[in-house]
């Protein structure tokens, strides 16, 4: 009998297994957190752009960011996330972009 193919996808995984197994990117993921919250709180946006190689853990970094934001108490009545899936379809102009959000 062969073995079951394991697949790794962030939307089926728990949070704190997502913090645990968040390798290789916990020093700029950090560095990201706190630019990001230092914006909140000072009142300014901010936007980043990540660039990675496919399978290079962006999905992975982003939930993470997410889920670090999303429990912070000094700015949960600051900001508000909405997160959307990552291969977003149907969206073809600025209502439908503003309808998936709410």
């Amino acid at each position: 009998m062969a073995n079951p193919l394991l697949t790794f996808n962030v939307k089926s995984v728990d949070d704190k297994i997502l913090e645990q197994t968040l390798v290789g990117r916990k020093i700029i993921l950090g560095q990201l957190e706190k630019e990001l919250i230092e914006k909140v709180i000072n009142k300014f946006t901010y936007q980043c752009l990540i660039l990675a190689p496919r399978g290079g853990g962006k999905t992975h970094m982003i939930k993470v960011l997410y889920n670090r934001l999303k429990n912070n108490k000094s700015i949960a009545n600051k900001i508000l996330i909405a997160y959307m899936i990552e291969d977003e379809i149907g969206i073809t102009n600025f209502l439908d972009f503003m309808i998936r959000i709410l």
